[in-house]
């Protein structure tokens, strides 16, 4: 006799794939994770995109916000395949950053590599303080006043 391991959650993922009649496949929004690291010239966005091609991701920049987007579409079924389970998520995903006014928002470029997009969004050069200097003028205003009346 064969001992089988008992799983407390299978039958509630049963009956919730038949209630729901999606074969436990989830359609909607998912946020992909994404790290941001800062670097002296810059900072960097990573977001893992594992199976989106260049052309699948849509990178915007518009008054000081930064926004990924694109779409993961799930395969239908095929006919002598039978899903048991789907971890992977399907459907629009939409991530929106606030860039920091250091950000040159002409300068940023992007990369996918691996399943992992990159953003690089380099800093403007920093202002630095410069001293100004102030011009003396040749004539001083009594002087002038002083010629007028002679």
């Amino acid at each position: 006799m064969l001992m089988r391991r008992w799983d407390p959650f299978a039958e509630l993922t049963r009956l919730h794939d038949q209630l729901m009649g999606t074969n436990g496949i989830e359609r909607g929004v998912f946020a992909p994770p994404v790290d941001i690291v800062e670097t002296k010239d810059s900072y960097e966005l990573r977001a893992e995109l594992p199976g989106f091609a260049p052309d699948e991701i849509n990178i915007e920049v518009d008054k000081g916000v930064l926004s990924i987007t694109g779409e993961r579409e799930f395969k239908e079924e095929k006919e002598d395949e039978n899903y048991r389970r789907v971890e992977r998520s399907y459907g629009r995903f939409s991530r929106s950053f606030s860039l920091p006014e250091s950000v040159d928002a002409e300068a940023i470029s992007a990369d996918v590599e691996h399943g992992v997009l990159t953003v690089k969004l380099p800093k403007r050069p920093a202002a630095t303080p410069r001293r100004v200097a102030i011009a003396a003028k040749s004539e001083s205003h009594t002087e002038k006043g002083k010629e007028s009346a002679a």
